[in-house]
């Protein structure tokens, strides 16, 4: 996932400046699931940190944990939120293989509706 406004990264950087590889957050962001919290413990962020050789791109690589609940699966996503569990950014992850999907796990913020004419794929990034 992408984003912006993590704060200061932990590397030194210049107004405009392409980001080096592992520039990483200097706060590491909390993961939780607001509908379902007993898997709060389950998915790992694999990175967080500015995006090699972009500009101010933030960069979040997170595992899903390895068991959705079947309702999360029957709707065809999940509410996942990203920082502070009571104030941070929440998204909504959908969900491969559910209906409604291409077979790629996309994410967008809550109230986003994305365009029923485009086919969004997510190809993980190396970090």
């Amino acid at each position: 996932m992408y984003g912006t406004g993590i704060g200061i990264p932990m590397c030194p950087l210049q107004t405009g400046a392409q980001s080096e590889p592992n520039c990483l957050a200097n706060v590491v962001p909390q993961i939780t699931f607001p509908d379902y919290p007993s898997l709060n413990s389950s998915a790992t962020l694999l990175y967080a940190g500015l995006t090699p050789g972009g500009v101010g791109l933030a960069q979040f690589n997170i595992q899903l944990p390895p068991t959705i609940p079947s309702a999360a699966l029957a709707a065809g996503s999940i509410r996942m939120r990203i920082g502070d569990p009571t104030v941070g950014q929440t998204f909504s992850l959908y969900l491969p293989g559910s209906s409604g999907t291409s077979g790629a796990c996309a994410a967008f913020p809550s109230g986003f509706v994305p365009f029923s004419s485009v086919d969004y794929l997510s190809e993980p990034d190396s970090a």
